[in-house]
Order: C-alpha cells, then sequence, then structure tokens
C-alpha cells in the first residue's frame, strides 16, 4: 500500500501545476456556458459538445465532438473536436485541431489549425498569420499578417496583407475578389486559376510539384517490421507491468477498475482535461528559466503514467469481457483476465477506427480515474 501510495504521489506532483492554472473546469456528455454568465479567468472543457455562448476573460481550453465559441475570450484558444466553431472574438491567438474548422470573428493574434476543411469566414479578420494544414482551406475573410499553408486546396476570396506560401496538391483559387498585398510563393501540381479582378501585390512564384513513381516495395517491408518490433516490444511492457500489478498492487488496480465502470462518463471527462492539460502544463514550465527542471520531471511523470494506464486498461477491457461472458454484475480481477486483456487490448488497437476508438476510450477512461484519486488525495491532505 506505501509503494502504490508512492507511485500516486509522483501522480500529485504531475498535477499540482493545474492547481496554479486551475479556474473552472467542466467535464461531461454537454456543457453550455449561457451568453449571460461571465467566467472570470480560464475555462478548461471536456465535453461530448461544447456551447460556449458567454464571456470568458482568460484562456479556453475545449475538448470535445463539437465546440462552439460565441462569447468573447479574452486570453487564448486551444481546442480539439470533430466540429469546431469560433464565431465570438479573441483576443489572443486560436489554435486548433478538427475536423471542420470555421471562424466569423476577430482573432487578435495568430490563426494555427490542423483539420479537414478550414473556412475563413467573410466576417473573419485574423490579426496575426494564418498557419494551417487541412485538406481543403477556404479564406473568405482577413488575414493581417501572412499566410502559410499545407495542404489539398486553397481558395482565397478575401484579403491578405502580407505574403502568401502555399503547397497545393490539387489546386490553388484566387477568386474576383481575392486581394494579396504581398508576394505569392506557391507549389502545386499546377499552376493557379487566377479569377478576373484577383489582385497580387507582390512577386508569384510558382514552383511544379513532380510525382516520381518509384518503386515502395522496400520501404514497406522495412516499415512493418519496425511497427512489428515497436508492437512487440510495447506488447511485452504492458505484460510486464499488468503482472506487476496483480502481484503487488492488485487491490488498488481493482478499484481503480471498479471506478471507470461505475464513473465511466465523467472518468472520459477528467481523462481528455487532465490528458491535455498536463502535457501544457510541463511545456510552459520548460520554456520558462525557472521552471525547467520541473517541467522535465513533469513530462517524465507524465509518460510514465501514460504507461501504467496503458496496462491498467488493458486490465479494464479484459475484466468486463469476463464480466459479460460470465453475466457477472461485479467486476472481478484475475491474472486470467489482467494478462488476457492487455493481450486483446493489443489486438484490438490494430483494427482500423472501431479498434482505435475502443483502445482511445478505454485509456482515457482509466486515465481520469487515476486522475480523480489524485485529486482526492491532496483534497485530504
Amino acid at each position: 500500500m506505501k509503494r502504490f501510495s508512492s507511485t500516486l504521489a509522483v501522480l500529485a506532483v504531475a498535477m499540482m501545476p493545474l492547481s496554479v492554472m486551475a479556474a473552472t473546469l467542466v467535464s461531461g456528455q454537454q456543457y453550455s456556458l449561457p451568453t449571460q454568465k461571465i467566467v472570470e479567468g480560464n475555462l478548461y472543457s471536456a465535453a461530448g459538445t461544447s456551447t460556449i455562448g458567454g464571456r470568458v476573460t482568460g484562456d479556453v481550453l475545449a475538448v470535445g465532438g463539437t465546440v462552439s465559441l460565441a462569447g468573447a475570450v479574452g486570453g487564448d484558444v486551444l481546442a480539439v473536436g470533430g466540429t469546431l466553431q469560433v464565431l465570438g472574438p479573441v483576443g489572443g491567438d486560436v489554435r486548433v485541431a478538427g475536423g471542420t474548422v470555421s471562424v466569423n470573428d476577430r482573432v487578435g493574434g495568430d490563426f494555427l489549425v490542423a483539420g479537414g476543411t478550414v473556412h475563413l469566414l467573410p466576417g473573419a479578420t485574423v490579426q496575426g498569420d494564418l498557419i494551417v494544414a487541412a485538406g481543403q482551406v477556404i479564406v473568405d475573410g482577413s488575414v493581417m499578417g501572412s499566410v502559410r499553408m499545407v495542404g489539398g486546396m486553397l481558395t482565397v476570396n478575401g484579403t491578405i496583407a502580407g505574403d502568401v506560401r502555399a503547397r497545393a496538391d490539387q489546386q490553388i483559387v484566387l477568386g474576383s475578389s481575392a486581394q494579396i498585398r504581398g508576394n505569392f510563393d506557391y507549389r502545386s501540381s499546377k499552376a493557379a486559376q487566377m479569377d478576373a479582378g484577383a489582385f497580387v501585390g507582390g512577386k508569384v512564384t510558382y514552383s511544379a510539384i513532380n510525382k516520381v513513381s518509384i518503386d515502395q516495395t522496400a520501404p514497406k517491408r522495412f516499415l512493418w517490421v519496425l511497427v512489428g518490433i515497436v508492437t512487440g516490444m510495447e506488447l511485452l511492457a504492458s505484460l510486464g507491468l499488468a503482472a506487476l500489478l496483480m502481484w503487488r498492487w492488485r487491490r488498488q488496480s481493482l478499484e481503480v477498475l471498479v471506478q471507470a465502470c461505475d464513473a465511466f462518463w465523467p472518468s472520459i471527462g477528467r481523462g481528455l482535461a487532465y490528458g491535455i492539460l498536463v502535457p501544457i502544463a510541463a511545456i510552459l514550465l520548460l520554456i520558462s528559466f525557472v521552471g525547467s527542471f520541473p517541467g522535465a520531471l513533469l513530462l517524465m511523470a507524465y509518460i510514465a503514467v501514460c504507461i501504467l494506464t496503458k496496462a491498467l486498461a488493458g486490465m479494464l477491457l479484459g475484466a468486463s469481457l469476463v464480466m459479460v461472458v460470465k453475466k457477472q454484475k461485479v467486476i472481478h480481477l484475475t491474472w486470467v483476465s489482467a494478462l488476457g486483456g492487455v493481450i486483446v487490448l493489443r489486438v484490438v488497437s490494430l483494427i482500423p477506427v472501431v479498434g482505435w476508438i475502443i483502445s482511445i476510450v478505454a485509456t482515457i477512461v482509466v486515465f481520469g480515474v487515476v486522475a480523480h484519486r489524485i485529486q482526492q488525495q491532496l483534497a485530504s491532505r
């Protein structure tokens, strides 16, 4: 028990910087901040659907299937989700990743985005630079800085005050209302389409992308061998850790699994929030002069926790399968379910889409439980 508490103490150290950064942390299936509400400080949201209509004076960190920011944000925005909408003004930078990303208001700083489709609507104005990697990028608004783009297709119908550097595998289109006041340097498989009325104030430089056909059999074989080695090593490490947990901390491991089943959705919310916030805290410490050493320790602790969580996630899957097969109402933990679950999770994670989802969800749930146990220990001190 003492050694297990020591392990949790390491996790507690990993979470301590969050108490300094914390303001409002919410999680669940749905979260909504009404338009008349004001959040003083930062807002951290992890929910299936997040609708933030009120004003946030600090930063916003949001994770979910759908994230909609309609209210004003005084600081920066960091968001990850399937559909992301920035419909209100943001005072600082916006850094997002999602399937569909749209912006329709003022961004006071830079706009960094990775996604499937990125759309700056006519009402959008980016005061800084636009840095984007996406399958399709549509700029109908204004960018006061420069644009750096890598992706499939770029369409410009708005105004870009600075330079544009783009690589588009498909096509670049400058509409009739497009204005690029700086240089236009681009690489594409064919020359850009420039409609009548499109304006480029600087130098236009075009480089063709030549697609070379080569025999890729050898690299593919090497890649599969490398994947096999890494997968085998990861499986052995998880099995060894699961065996150690069964031998030394079986009761405590069972408590984690039971809590994961009983508080499934809250644990997902906590897992998403802390899974993102801890690395951010580590990076902030690393780039500061005073906190570089604590940041390195925090990052190493985070990696260690992720490895621990992976083994516990396999044990959770194995115990859940046994409970379903035997039609049990109470979860049990045996050597067979623990080690077998680790193997099953590894196999399932190789299945595209469905398998990945199962593996990710199991890992996030367990991570959320561990984070909650740390919160309880810190609160009791």
